[in-house]
């Protein structure tokens, strides 16, 4: 599995509309890719212009298969306009499998 820990910081008057654009990405990703195993993104308590998003991939495949759907490259288009800055994204591989752990078959 792969793992993506993504963080975006959001000035305040762009923050409404980066929240819409990610509900829409997130309900997309999960519903059109079943190798997508987790999309959660999260705003930051202590920080409220900083937002987190947890992606886990079965493989580089569904990975691959992420970048590559129209939903993605939509909302790369609507999101470029309301970063602050470059999202800063911190790829990790996983060394077990939680959800076998938790016994949800994928």
């Amino acid at each position: 599995m792969i793992m993506l820990l993504v963080r975006f910081d959001i000035a305040e008057e762009n923050r409404a509309a980066f929240e819409g654009v990610m509900f829409d990405l997130a309900a997309a990703t999960l519903s059109g890719e079943p190798d997508t195993l987790l999309y959660q993104f999260a705003r930051d308590d202590a920080e409220p212009g900083v937002y987190r998003l947890v992606e886990i991939y079965r493989d580089q495949a569904a990975l691959d298969n992420h970048m590559a759907t129209e939903w993605f490259k939509i909302a790369g288009g609507l999101l470029r306009p309301l970063l602050g800055a470059r999202p800063e994204i911190v790829r990790h591989t996983a060394v077990n499998d939680s959800f076998a752990m938790k016994g949800l078959a994928l």
